[in-house]
């Protein structure tokens, strides 16, 4: 297992929200960490992700970037972008996301379960720094006041990921997806 640590730029004191969840999925973590890593299939279970492109098709792992429109509450699109700051081969992304002036890290974490080594521990750690929900000012900060993601929410639907991985994707999963991505990519 390899192990490689890039130093995150740290944002100014800010206050800061924070939240963390685990469940246990029916997958080797090898399987689990192959969906919660890879970055351009974020759209698939992670709420208000339209589309996600990384800037180099060519790398996966720390240092990764990537772009990725997500709906507003206002129904219009944002842009984030997104860094992978840490990384450790099926057991650790930290993921930088910042649509200024909010930014989040999230740590996803992926262990073998003790009872059954095709289970495993699943768990998103979140923080947000720079919203109307941290104390930004809500006049100027029209933004999602609730950026802090569901993360039961969230790890439920990485299960579903999980568990559809092993099917390819149909033309009209794909057909579906890029129609979505249209319609949105207009309202920005």
């Amino acid at each position: 297992m390899t192990s490689e640590t890039s130093v995150p730029v740290q944002p100014a004191a800010k206050p800061r929200k924070s939240a963390s969840q685990s469940i246990i999925i029916g997958r080797s973590v090898e399987e689990v960490f192959a969906v919660g890593s890879a970055l351009p299939r974020r759209s698939e279970w992670w709420r208000g992700t339209l589309v996600a492109e990384l800037c180099d098709p060519e790398s996966v792992g720390l240092g990764t970037r990537c772009t990725e429109t997500r709906s507003a509450p206002n129904g219009t699109t944002e842009q984030w972008d997104l860094e992978i700051t840490e990384f450790e081969e099926n057991g650790l992304v930290t993921i930088m996301a910042c649509c200024e002036p909010v930014q989040t890290v999230e740590r996803h974490t992926f262990e073998r379960n003790q009872a059954s080594s095709r289970q495993t521990r699943y768990t998103l750690s979140m923080e947000v720094t720079g919203s109307a929900l941290t104390g930004g000012d809500p006049k100027t900060d029209r933004r999602n006041l609730d950026p802090l993601p569901r993360p039961r929410r969230e790890s439920s639907v990485i299960l579903r990921a999980c568990q559809e991985q092993c099917r390819p994707p149909s033309s009209a999963d794909a057909a579906k997806r890029n129609s979505v991505a249209r319609r949105h990519a207009g309202r920005s």
